[in-house]
């Protein structure tokens, strides 16, 4: 009965040892996993950073390219008139 008692201390330290080694790892992967989502959401907020500076870009160059664009619709629209009216001058002076 000694030697079974004896086996059951031994197994049951070697137990509690091999627990305590566990609870030890499982410590030091719950502080290395929570490191790891405070990197994630600090990539994750300068994401965020980067998204809303590029929706915010985007639409001072479109606000930009739209002012452009209409300036330059205007040039061309009047450059045109211009020389129609050119060649109407032209007929009326060559052909009264």
């Amino acid at each position: 009965m000694q030697s079974t008692t004896g086996v059951r201390t031994a197994v049951t330290q070697y137990s509690t040892a091999r627990l305590a080694q566990m609870a030890g790892q499982r410590r030091r992967n719950a502080r290395h996993f929570s490191g790891a989502l405070r990197a994630d959401q600090r990539v994750r907020r300068a994401a965020e950073k980067v998204d809303a500076n590029l929706e915010v870009m985007k639409r001072e160059r479109l606000r930009d390219h739209r002012g452009k664009a209409l300036g330059m619709t205007c040039l061309t629209i009047s450059s045109v008139v211009v020389a129609i009216a050119l060649l109407i001058t032209f007929f009326v002076i060559r052909f009264t």
